[in-house]
């Protein structure tokens, strides 16, 4: 399952991969997930081929550090109705793994304090990988055979830390409302049966280093206030929100630019929260721009399916738009040469459990000219005029932009 957590308290959950047992189809070996395996899902990509993929979005609070809550989340979202209720099969949980993924943007635990701080993390966990920027800081990884019923039993839980971590603030970012540096935190993680009551927890904790970063204090804490809710937006704000409304910027195009620039490093060509009319300064006189819009969403793309103006599945590299969509912090759908299996085929959810938070929804495009039409088709992966994805009240953006 892929996931990731954001402050108060939502972890989404866009994508699920989970393992069985040989079956028709499947590689006769596959009776077990391996250390391996955790290399195989990222936040931005597909489960192997061999994993049965469900595909849905759940927001609850934090991660699982109760027994049995994992295994409960995941039979919860499967149940819930989106519409897309034929193409989600319900696993036996006596034979079933699950890979995945969780992902948050970190605060430092001391916003506003020293420069240089020191912290350890703690993984508990079946199997667990954890990386800071990128970078592997904790490896907890272990073979699991899959299910209750497997011939060889399960080993026992890993609990492990990671040595001490330099954290250095790097200034002011969009993501951090306080002005804080943002750190992303990301976990490959591998349960071998989702529906034992008796294990099921994955949670990370962290404890803070003593100034030299030379000892750890062993005081571990949650890691849930250190979260940042960039991708996320709880309801109980919702009177906070503009409905039926996105949020737009066009940038001018740099030759050597690779993806759609930040506002914190590039200013706006121009930016207006739509539907307004969009102001003239965006066709002033260049010949490509980048174009970015979101807004945070609750609603769901019917049937799990959905893709991109001038970058559907019909076009061929070097005709397709440069594109790119986000759901939370994971990529859902790209058009991004040369070809490969994931290009623009659509990894949206099959079912969501949306709890008390909206998603943002993020789409990129990377120098379009003037005259391009970009949005987003719903329920297709290919052009249809009746699917264009409308503005209606399940988007909005922060009033204070309008």
């Amino acid at each position: 399952m892929y996931t990731f957590v954001t402050r108060n308290g939502a972890t989404n959950t866009p994508s699920a991969a989970l393992a069985r047992p040989p079956g028709p189809g499947w590689p006769a070996s596959r009776a077990a997930l391996t250390p391996a395996d955790l290399d195989a899902v990222s936040g931005a990509e597909p489960p192997p081929a061999w994993a049965w993929q469900l595909r849905f979005t759940a927001l609850r609070s934090g991660l699982f550090p109760e027994l049995g809550s994992f295994g409960t989340l995941v039979q919860t979202t499967m149940e819930a109705d989106t519409g897309a209720a034929s193409r989600v099969a319900t696993p036996d949980p006596r034979f079933t793994g699950v890979l995945g993924v969780f992902k948050a943007f970190m605060l430092p635990p001391q916003p506003g304090g020293p420069s240089v701080q020191w912290i350890q993390f703690r993984s508990i966990g079946d199997s667990v990988r954890l990386y800071l920027q990128g970078l592997m800081v904790l490896n907890a990884s272990q073979t699991l055979p899959l299910g209750r019923d497997a011939a060889v039993s399960a080993p026992p839980q890993l609990t492990a830390t990671s040595a001490c971590i330099q954290l250095q603030d790097a200034g002011r970012t969009a993501a951090s409302p306080g002005g804080e540096s943002v750190y992303q935190l990301e976990g490959r993680f591998a349960m071998g049966d989702i529906g034992d009551a008796t294990s099921g927890v994955l949670d990370v904790q962290w404890a803070p280093c003593d100034a030299k970063g030379d000892r750890p204090t062993g005081r571990w804490s949650s890691l849930e206030p250190l979260l940042s809710s960039a991708v996320a937006w709880p309801l109980e704000k919702s009177a906070e929100l503009k409905r039926g409304a996105m949020r737009c910027e066009v940038y001018t195009a740099g030759a050597d630019d690779a993806a759609v620039p930040s506002a914190r490093d590039r200013k706006p060509l121009a930016s207006a929260t739509l539907p307004d009319i969009y102001p003239s300064a965006s066709t002033g006189g260049f010949d490509r721009y980048h174009a970015r819009c979101w807004a945070f969403w609750g609603g769901a793309f019917r049937g799990g399916l959905m893709t991109m103006r001038g970058a559907y599945r019909d076009w061929s590299d070097g005709v397709a738009l440069i594109a790119a969509t986000y759901l939370g912090s994971h990529m859902i759908y790209k058009s991004l040469p040369p070809s490969d299996a994931l290009t623009r085929k659509p990894l949206a959810p099959l079912a969501s459990l949306p709890g008390d938070f909206l998603p943002l929804l993020v789409l990129e495009y990377l120098g379009v000219a003037a005259r391009d039409s970009l949005g987003l088709l719903d329920g297709t992966d290919t052009w249809s005029q009746r699917a264009f994805l409308r503005l209606d009240h399940h988007m909005g953006v922060p009033a204070w932009l309008v």
